[in-house]
């Protein structure tokens, strides 16, 4: 997965009621003319973009327009957001959350509330510097999703209230030690009650030995 490392942020401040917003999660170029995009109203759909200039983590707006079978055209393309903080601070971290997109999302499916979820966390970057952090955002974003371990019914009971708790005030909360434990092992056992765990490549973001 090719992520974009040149962090220029671009403010778009044109507003175009034509145009629509997504995130790509992974990108073919330039091997492949496409992409796979989080459409803000479209879930994920496959998209061939008029500009080669496009990569994995860009926020971006564009004109949909059908193509041929299931894809589509990504034209006139700006740039809204690049995930610069995450990118410097923790790689992985984003690679596991766009792996978690692309194979926990069908195509088609309206997943409004996963673009949603991480508009917010392009918008809360410098929240997500400890490992507390990200797994109560990973918590979040399987659960959006629809993603359950298979067991975990303890651990469900213990995380209970980050379910409904805004994600904005549990961020800003003292790690707990019993939540983070509850939280290694539901994500834990999420990730391997996923058909496609094999096909993760940053499953060791759980690892007890990473700094961050």
């Amino acid at each position: 997965m090719r992520l974009f490392n040149n962090c220029i942020k671009v403010i778009v401040v044109k507003k175009n009621a034509e145009k629509q917003c997504g995130i790509v999660i992974k990108s073919y170029l330039p091997g492949k003319q496409k992409l796979i995009v989080l459409d803000q109203y479209h879930g994920k759909v496959e998209m061939v973009p008029n500009v080669a200039t496009v990569y994995a983590g860009m926020h971006v707006i564009y004109t949909r327009m059908p193509a041929a079978g299931s894809h589509y055209f990504m034209n006139d393309v700006e740039i809204i957001d690049v995930p610069c903080e995450l990118v410097q601070h923790d790689l992985l971290f984003l690679h596991h959350i766009f792996e978690l997109c692309l194979y926990g999302i069908p195509f088609g499916n309206c997943a409004q509330d996963v673009y949603e979820l991480l508009v917010r966390l392009y918008n809360m970057q410098a929240h997500f510097k400890n490992s507390y952090n990200k797994k109560i955002f990973l918590f979040k974003l399987l659960q959006v999703i629809g993603m359950h371990p298979d067991s975990g019914q303890d651990q469900a009971l213990s995380l209970n209230r980050l379910t409904f708790e805004p994600l904005d005030i549990l961020l800003h909360e003292t790690i707990d030690l019993e939540v983070e434990s509850a939280l290694d092992i539901w994500l834990t056992e999420c990730i391997i009650a996923h058909p496609y765990n094999r096909n993760f490549k940053t499953v060791h973001f759980l690892a007890k030995n990473r700094v961050v």
